[in-house]
């Protein structure tokens, strides 16, 4: 590995933010990577091959024909004092999801430029009680008045009493304002017919997000 300091110096700015954006959500897409910081796919794939190249970032694929998933490794997180778990395993049953999410957090973001995003992993980290079983968000939007809002990204069903049991606990808690719910084009008849009578949850078509 390269010393310490002659790393610091070959990193460039752009580059750091980049390890940061993927270790936030655990894993990305090359895609994900040029959508959140508007670069050329060349640019992208170049300053990609060089994290891979210094042991910053890792690869792999995870769906085939898909593009490989980056995730930061253990050197990586160490190098720049990263605070949140090291990814040892992508898990294929929520890759697909995590992908739709970290899509919203960049529409949502262009949307609302002065709000902060907190990831499911940071909201997961900061929870005291390790035997909290209650259900979190695949995200949150923090705005400038820090009021929160809690963001949920549903492609496929759940039964129908879970949700109505999740969208009750968001009536019960003082964390967030709202739950805004994106939903694929199929779910959201059942979804908004559940909320219809919770005011505080928001239900938005997730097709025009992507």
């Amino acid at each position: 590995m390269i010393n310490e300091r002659k790393l610091k110096i070959l990193l460039k700015e752009i580059e750091i933010k980049i390890i940061r954006f993927i270790h936030e959500f655990g894993f990305c897409e090359i895609n994900q990577i040029i959508r959140r910081f508007e670069l050329k796919e060349s640019t992208t794939y170049r300053y990609m091959k060089k994290l891979v190249r210094l042991g910053l970032v890792a690869n792999t694929r995870i769906i085939q024909y898909q593009p490989r998933a980056y995730y930061v490794t253990s050197y990586g997180a160490t190098f720049l004092s990263l605070d949140l778990p090291v990814i040892r395993r992508i898990p294929l049953n929520v890759y697909e999801h995590q992908l739709l999410v970290i899509s919203i957090f960049i529409k949502l973001r262009k949307l609302n430029p002065d709000a902060t995003w907190i990831t499911e992993r940071r909201i997961s980290r900061d929870i005291n009680d390790s035997n909290n079983k209650k259900h979190l968000p695949d995200g949150a939007l923090v705005f400038p008045d820090s009021k929160q809002y809690a963001i949920e990204v549903e492609k496929t069903p759940k039964t129908k009493k879970r949700l109505e049991k999740i969208l009750l606990q968001y009536g019960l808690q003082i964390t967030y304002k709202e739950a805004w719910y994106f939903c694929s084009k199929s779910l959201v008849p059942s979804v908004s017919k559940i909320a219809k009578d919770l005011p505080y949850i928001k239900v938005f078509r997730l097709e025009e997000y992507l």
